[in-house]
């Protein structure tokens, strides 16, 4: 208890200063690409909306990007849409804008409802697609004027024109309306259609009607009067058909992405059947097409024959995780897209086969095993080849959904809606209840941490915080000031038993230093919005966010310092670098929420024991912790960059080497290791590993056993 008093004691002394001297951030060329909900033409540039982030715009036909506008209503666009007289619109749920300057700047426009799809004529006239009826602007979105094409519509208007000035209409489950007067009457024209379900009105050359039904799709050359299918279409939904000149064109559908290279009659996947997971299409008549597909865009200069990565600093949006593994591997994950990968510490990028994108990523962690694991949208998913492929791991209850994981030495607990806590094992691949967290109901969040090598797990739910001393089988509320607390985030050391806890809620930072039984409010901490709390690997250095802010607390140095902030708002997540080839140990990681990653110049480590270690040679795991004085066996694991003779010592805290074992010449990668132990004092000693260029050590903890 003596030394858990002395942890607290310095925390509580500590006080927040300025490190003026510190450096300017790097940012890294990538994960670049990500989900994108619409592009538009305009001028000749080309504007790209990624799903809930900023705008982004070429001027090199899509080979090239650069940041272009970013406000809170631009995180809900759905439609761009760039008219012949240099308007450029942007529609969503957050409202309707519209931009003179090719989108440097915007303007709202109040077109008397939520518009989500868009035409234009050349003389200026804009028709916006509204929920039962359709807004009207003749003077550049300065005023509107509501045209209901028929009585009792209740989906969203699909609108279309075509060259000789005919408006075109259709609705879900209403039909399909031509007006050749402006708006001033309306006639159906879906005789013949073999239903209403309505998804797409469309003259992407300006002549044929393309309407896209359930499972089918039609083209009319008569403006209505008669219609034709499509058979190669047949079975599929289709939401957009464009042009990109002479007699090829372009589809979206529920089967992926298909071309037509017969104006439309026919058409085939073609050269997507490489881009199964493609989500978006843009084409213009000179022949450029950008395919968005599996977190990548893709260009085509030759109408769509050939496609390859164009997406130079097009950054994904909203990095909500990011994982720095051994040998420079990183991982990000992104709210609503996927996960990319790097292996040589962020130069370059590409997607994991998660086998669907659109998700929100909200944890990622490596085990001391090697396993990789994710929580996505409620799904837990897991790969075993270092980020590369991932399988989605059955649920825990079908009708529940993971709301946190975290680690306990060889298993991966979850804790799930229903306020139950699991245990998944990898060698059978099964779930096992544990016990309950939230006796009464349920849970709508968790965090969820497990001191390593302990049976103690802790659980900041929406109903307080709970903690379990038998590996979660039963929990007791932790009273914080007498009342229930909701820690939003908690972090235990990652390698010892005896350091301290921190924990956030949504508006105060904590520290424990008994395991989590007792937890305090640091004082002379300001802080307003905690999140993102990480610990150094060796758990000698810490770090988390706070807004645009991140606070960091060298061990060493025993004190809190604000680190001067990225050159641009939207700070999201945060992470230490793993030693790797090339990489200074412990330059922290900062991902963003429209402007990509971030790495600091310099090392935050300033302790001893982590500056020895070298580049890719580290002690992964040791287990069990503590050790008692009966112990015949310590469990290790050692990561190394290369081959090489390994030493390892027992040593007490004077240095005095109690054990010593040769291990020969070890293999490059992971290797796990047994040391056969004599009888141990109860005291703190020290594991010291000699390996390649260097030493590591790491803290044993000794408790006595009793008979």
């Amino acid at each position: 208890m003596h030394r858990f008093a002395t942890i607290l004691a310095l925390l509580l002394l500590t006080s927040l200063s300025a490190k003026s001297q510190w450096p300017d951030w790097d940012r890294l060329p990538g994960p670049t690409g990500g989900m994108i909900s619409s592009f538009a033409e305009i001028g000749g540039d080309i504007i790209a909306a990624p799903t809930q982030g900023a705008f982004y715009h070429s001027t090199d036909g899509g080979a090239s990007w650069e940041f272009l506008y970013q406000a809170s209503w631009t995180r809900s666009t759905a439609t761009l849409h760039g008219s012949a007289d240099g308007m450029l619109y942007a529609l969503g749920y957050g409202g309707a804008y519209l931009s003179s300057d090719h989108g440097v700047s915007w303007t709202k426009c109040n077109p008397g409802g939520t518009a989500l799809f868009a035409a234009s004529a050349p003389d200026g006239t804009v028709l916006f697609g509204m929920r039962g009826s359709i807004a009207v602007s003749t003077d550049k979105g300065e005023s509107w004027t509501e045209i209901i094409p028929s009585p009792g519509a209740t989906r969203d208007y699909k609108v279309a024109m075509d060259v000789v000035g005919n408006w075109y209409a259709g609705a879900y489950e209403t039909g399909v309306f031509l007006s050749t007067d402006r708006g001033a009457t309306w006639t159906a024209i879906d005789t013949g259609l073999p239903n209403n379900a309505v998804y797409m009105v469309s003259v992407p050359a300006g002549d044929a009607l393309y309407v896209g039904l359930n499972n089918t799709t039609y083209r009319s050359s008569d403006q209505g009067s008669t219609w034709e299918e499509i058979s190669s279409l047949g079975g599929l939904n289709v939401y957009t058909i464009q042009h990109a000149g002479g007699n090829i064109m372009f589809a979206e559908s529920t089967g992926g992405m298909l071309r037509s290279t017969d104006f439309g009659a026919s058409w085939e996947q073609g050269p997507f059947a490489a881009y199964p997971m493609s989500n978006r299409i843009f084409a213009n008549r000179n022949g450029t097409v950008l395919l968005s597909s599996a977190g990548r865009v893709l260009r085509s200069s030759d109408q769509g024959a050939s496609f390859s990565i164009s997406d130079a600093g097009l950054f994904v949006q909203n990095i909500s995780q990011i994982l720095s593994m051994k040998n420079g591997v990183l991982l990000v994950g992104n709210d609503g897209g996927g996960i990319y990968r790097s292996t040589d510490a962020g130069a370059s990028w590409e997607c994991a086969a998660i086998g669907r994108w659109g998700v929100s990523v909200q944890q990622i962690l490596e085990t001391a095993r090697g396993s990789i694991y994710a929580l996505c949208d409620g799904d837990i998913l897991r790969s075993s080849d270092g980020g590369v492929v991932w399988t989605e791991l059955p649920r825990v209850n079908a009708t529940e959904i993971s709301v946190s994981i975290c680690e306990d030495r060889d298993t991966l607990l979850t804790a799930i809606s229903d306020g139950s806590l699991h245990a998944y094992f990898e060698s059978t691949g099964t779930h096992v209840k544990l016990g309950d967290i939230v006796p009464s109901g349920g849970i709508a969040a968790a965090a969820l941490t497990a001191q390593p090598g302990g049976p103690i797990v802790l659980a900041g739910t929406d109903r307080g915080l709970y903690r379990s001393t038998d590996n979660g089988q039963s929990w007791n509320l932790v009273l914080v000031d007498g009342l229930p607390q909701w820690f939003t985030e908690i972090a235990a050391n990652p390698t010892t038993w005896w350091g301290p806890m921190y924990a956030s809620t949504p508006t105060s930072f904590f520290v424990a230093a008994d395991d989590g039984s007792t937890w305090m409010e640091i004082p002379n901490l300001s802080v307003s919005a905690p999140r993102q709390l990480t610990f150094y690997k060796d758990g000698q250095d810490f770090a988390f966010v706070d807004r645009e802010r991140i606070l960091f607390y060298a061990r060493l140095s025993k004190d809190w310092e604000t680190l001067p902030p990225l050159p641009f708002q939207g700070l999201n997540a945060i992470a230490y670098q793993l030693p790797s080839p090339g990489v200074w140990a412990g330059r922290l990681l900062a991902g963003t929420a429209t402007r990509g990653l971030f790495r600091s110049v310099q090392s935050l480590l300033n302790t001893p024991a982590a500056a020895a270690v070298p580049a890719g040679f580290s002690i992964a795991a040791v287990y069990p912790l503590p050790l008692s004085t009966g112990a015949n066996a310590l469990h290790l694991q050692l990561d190394m960059e290369s081959g090489s003779n390994v030493t390892m010592e027992i040593c007490d805290m004077l240095g005095r080497v109690l054990q010593r074992f040769e291990r020969g010449t070890l293999p490059a990668g992971r290797s796990d290791i047994a040391l056969a132990l004599d009888r141990i004092p109860s005291s703190m000693l020290l594991l010291r590993v000699h390996g390649p260029g260097g030493t590591a050590q790491r803290l044993l903890p000794v408790m006595a056993s009793h008979p």
